[in-house]
């Protein structure tokens, strides 16, 4: 999820939402998907070691996406959970 600056009009695939402002730990993971299992576990061992509790779902934002960027060491993909 990311904040949008201007409003934008709902479409046929496009839902607008409101959310709560949360706390959220995320990593960024670089490289292809093949890897993102690895972004997952070492996020949540960093999430048991800081004693912190998840609180909401997975969430994955893919920042360099294949429709962008042809070449999988270029992926970018922000992997995080809400926390308290």
């Amino acid at each position: 999820m990311r904040p949008i600056a201007a409003p934008i009009a709902a479409g046929a695939r496009i839902e607008i939402r409101e959310v709560p402002p949360e706390r959220v730990a995320y990593v960024t993971h670089a490289g292809s998907y093949e890897g993102l299992s690895g972004a997952r576990r070492a996020l949540m061992s960093w999430i048991d070691t800081q004693k912190l509790e998840i609180t909401g779902p997975l969430r994955e934002i893919y920042v360099v996406s294949p429709a962008q960027e042809q070449d999988p060491r270029q992926l970018r993909t922000e992997v995080g959970w809400a926390v308290c």
